[in-house]
């Protein structure tokens, strides 16, 4: 496959992975509708874990026993569920320090059972069939979609006032408790995502 077209399949993948709305996105909304750097550093958090877990993968390959999902798939419900709740408290004024954002993205990220699930099976598939110029094009189309779905965020609090705000939190939260409740419900079923 031609250069080019291995930077787009993996550009193209990093946006289809980026871009759906769930956990992060949501809290990337919330932060960047107050200020658009610190929605972009809170997908840079989970980029972060995104990129260690690629290490992790490549190095250790299926390192993640069955008998640990379950756990996980615990952990994570309970830490969206206390992300829905920093969002709905967070206030509009920006005072929280920026390395804030990006350890939230970066917990979230970590403690995700899908992105876990994700590198194990897809992401050691692809990167290993595609090589690095791969992996060089997800991360391109990741960073892209951090910066401008912020920024777009932040235009339309601007256009459309500071209203906006607390309808994007109203909206962040649920999706994090969502997440969150549908992770216990995994959890009590026995199964894993």
């Amino acid at each position: 496959m031609p250069d080019l077209q291995t930077f787009a399949l993996g550009f193209t993948l990093g946006l289809s992975l980026a871009v759906p709305p769930g956990p992060v996105n949501a809290v990337i909304a919330s932060e960047g509708a107050v200020k658009a750097t610190r929605g972009t550093l809170v997908g840079l958090g989970a980029m972060t874990a995104d990129a260690t877990f690629m290490v992790l993968t490549l190095v250790v390959g299926n390192w993640l026993p069955e008998s640990a999902r379950r756990p996980l798939t615990l952990v994570g419900g309970m830490v969206f569920v206390a992300m829905g709740v920093l969002v709905l408290r967070s206030s509009s004024s920006g005072r929280r320090a920026s390395g804030t954002q990006y350890l939230t993205g970066l917990t979230m990220g970590l403690t995700n059972p899908f992105q876990i699930a994700w590198w194990l099976t897809a992401g050691l598939t692809l990167v290993t069939a595609f090589g690095p110029l791969v992996v060089a094009g997800f991360f391109s189309g990741i960073v892209v979609w951090i910066i401008a779905f912020p920024l777009a965020l932040r235009k339309g609090v601007v256009a459309f006032g500071s209203k906006v705000i607390e309808i994007i939190k109203t909206i962040s939260a649920g999706v994090l408790f969502a997440y969150g409740i549908w992770f216990f419900y995994l959890f009590v079923e026995g199964s894993t995502v």
